[in-house]
């Protein structure tokens, strides 16, 4: 059945489970402790890593760090406790698994039980499952904290950001420390054995840097923008998503969809996997979804070898900063995987960044801070800086530096800004050289629904309903005092009254104000030849709920405001088709991928897929020239037409169903 099953995907690397989450083994383990499933009277791992073999396919240990219901049951003094000493337990609806500490001797447990299946396995790779460090009070970590810091450890608190900080920097440490003792251990036996952890991409970046390759879940929600996230983190490391939630056994999207929402992975750069729950109860195997991921393999298969190694176009770079990921937590769960899955403010604001380029269909690229600080000054058409709150020197130095030489940037503000003396001296020298005076957060209206409305003023070019109606903005916004050469695009009204018991009784949010003072809401900040935008409002954070779809018309606004504008640009007026753009061997690449599987059942019709346009000027600086040619590579093989127009070339892309890359590159002379 496995043979079968293999068969059916089309894979060329297989993981599978040789310690789970109970802690149970589908290997001969013989560390004490240990235990073989009980529901196997066979070396079930050793059994297909044999048939995987044979088939010349990767086999990838799967092992569980800190869930072991197991040890945790056998060996009480391993568990993670809380501050009162209670074990704890991860209490999701279908989570309920014991946490073990790898301060204790369960460390060793799990180096022996690793290094047991490197030995007789001989995987290709080993992935560690739940490998963050949670906040565990036992005796150990106590002294360990305590000699390493100097003071008892208590519970963080957000009215302690330094005791805070210090329990990050811990945890991160031993997450370091737990990855160098097992690659040290288990190097020896196989150097050539790659390691890699799950959600890596969300892990510190010297963490990152000590992997092989690099493996993450979707957990910004959409395999489109997770896997974009996972490529511009990996720094080249073999980047890998897979996503579990699109499983679905018993119950089976389309086939359409499993292609299209496989394809997102690898259209943006990262290489696809796929969980599957597709074992029954005695062992047999379900093979409908082999069948149907075996489909969107095969067809990924096809088109790997044009876009593998591409590089994403940036018009638009959208800065992630790592020490701001950490910032403005509304929480700190002590289950490490609890408390990386709970998005911050920052990888929110990225996730609305990323959608709203998207739905202007212009090219944009994620780039880590460090990634940026190696590009050129004034680079790309638009900077946009999404809920950044710890600024470093350098990010400063070169975001004033891209202005000064005729950039672009769009920012949200900073938590509570009060000028001189305030936070760091990068982010007061910023801050300042943008005109900013003071940010002060307001709550007054938090309890609304809305926190107040947006009004456009005569000298900006407002669409859509910004330019009808005053439409909300969320319930977390500043008040902003701003220079007098600091140029009020759009005002901020707060609402008219705050909702409570003797106030406001009605269906709806309170309408905007007409008594209290507007303040400023999008703010223009000239600085030499470049252009500074700050909202004093979440725009980004909002713009990744899909809630506030006049954010699109409001950013579309801020880009035709641009004197850089997009050197090539998707027209089209639905939101059907996602685009990427991307740089590979003196080609342009226009990768295409349907929406419509997602939401429509039965046979997917054909859909637009818009007009390509791109500027003679930017394309000769991209190619040296602008006699350019276009085909269309996948689903099949013809040329398209390029016209030529005085100052653009368009090229009306085909109608498709499920997906279509496109060649654009300089015309090549015949012999």
């Amino acid at each position: 059945e496995y043979e079968t099953f293999i068969d059916h995907l089309h894979c060329d690397s297989m993981m599978f489970y040789c310690k789970d989450h109970w802690g149970a083994s589908y290997y001969d383990t013989k560390v004490p402790g240990g235990f073989r499933h009980q529901g196997l009277d066979i070396d079930l791992a050793g059994r297909v890593r044999a048939i995987l073999a044979e088939k010349d396919i990767e086999f990838v240990a799967y092992y569980c760090i800190e869930y072991d219901a197991g040890a945790a049951e056998n060996f009480p003094a391993w568990r993670v406790v809380d501050p009162a000493g209670k074990p704890v337990v991860r209490r999701d609806t279908y989570a309920k698994w014991p946490l073990c500490c790898y301060q204790t001797d369960y460390r060793d447990y799990c180096l022996d039980q690793m290094a047991e299946i490197v030995t007789q396995l001989q995987p290709d790779a080993l992935f560690l499952d739940i490998f963050g460090s949670s906040l565990c009070y036992c005796d150990s970590c106590r002294s360990k904290f305590a000699q390493r810091f100097g003071y008892p450890l208590t519970p963080p608190s957000d009215q302690n950001p330094g005791h805070l900080e210090k329990i990050r920097i811990f945890l991160h440490e031993n997450e370091q420390a737990f990855l160098t003792d097992i690659q040290t251990r288990l190097k020896v036996i196989d150097p050539e054995l790659a390691i890699t952890i799950n959600f890596a991409s969300h892990y510190p970046e010297a963490m990152r840097k000590m992997l092989d390759y690099q493996f993450c879940e979707p957990i910004l929600g959409d395999n489109w923008y997770s896997s974009a996230y996972t490529w511009a983190t990996a720094q080249g490391r073999y980047p890998l998503l897979m996503p579990g939630e699109f499983s679905q056994v018993y119950n089976y999207p389309s086939t359409a969809q499993y292609v299209v929402e496989l394809s997102e992975i690898a259209a943006q750069g990262c290489r696809v996997g796929m969980y599957s729950g597709s074992q029954h109860c005695d062992g047999s195997l379900e093979m409908e979804e082999s069948i149907r991921v075996g489909a969107a393999f095969g067809e990924i298969a096809q088109f790997w070898p044009q876009i593998q190694g591409s590089e994403p176009l940036a018009y638009a770079a959208i800065i992630q900063s790592e020490p701001s990921l950490d910032a403005r937590s509304q929480d700190f769960p002590q289950d490490s995987i609890l408390r990386l899955k709970s998005k911050s403010q920052h990888l929110k604001a990225i996730l609305g960044a990323m959608k709203l380029c998207d739905q202007q269909q212009i090219p944009w690229r994620l780039y880590t801070e460090e990634q940026f600080l190696q590009t050129s000054p004034a680079g790309f058409g638009i900077v946009l800086l999404p809920d950044v709150a710890i600024l470093s020197d350098a990010l400063c130095d070169r975001l004033l530096a891209d202005l000064k030489a005729g950039g672009t940037l769009l920012a949200t503000v900073p938590d509570n800004f009060s000028g001189p003396g305030s936070g760091s001296s990068a982010r007061q020298r910023f801050w300042q050289a943008l005109g900013l005076c003071k940010a002060e957060l307001s709550l007054d209206y938090a309890q609304n629904g809305w926190g107040g409305y947006l009004r456009a003023t005569e000298s900006f070019p407002a669409e859509g309903l910004l330019k009808l109606t005053t439409p909300p903005v969320s319930t977390r916004w500043y008040q902003l005092e701003v220079e007098a050469t600091a140029e009020r695009l759009v005002e901020l009204i707060p609402p008219a009254t705050p909702v409570d018991a003797s106030h406001w009784v009605n269906w709806w949010s309170p309408p905007p104000s007409i008594a209290e003072p507007a303040w400023p809401g999008l703010v223009r900040c000239q600085i030499g030849p470049g252009q500074a935008y700050y909202a004093a409002f979440e725009l980004f954070g909002m713009a990744s709920l899909d809630d506030y779809p006049y954010l699109h018309d409001l950013f579309g606004s801020i880009v035709a405001l641009n004197q850089r504008q997009p050197g090539i640009r998707l027209n089209l007026d639905n939101d059907l088709v996602r685009t990427r753009f991307a740089v590979k061997d003196q080609q342009l690449l226009v990768h295409q991928i349907s929406q419509l599987p997602k939401r429509v059942r039965g046979t997917v019709p054909a859909v637009r897929a818009g007009r390509l346009e791109i500027d003679h000027i930017w394309f000769e600086q991209l190619f040296a020239t602008s006699d350019v040619s276009c085909r269309q590579v996948y689903p099949v093989e013809r040329p398209v037409e390029v016209q030529t127009g005085s100052d653009q070339l368009m090229i009306e892309l085909p109608e498709f169903t499920l997906q279509q890359i496109f060649v654009i590159e300089p015309r090549q002379e015949s012999n």
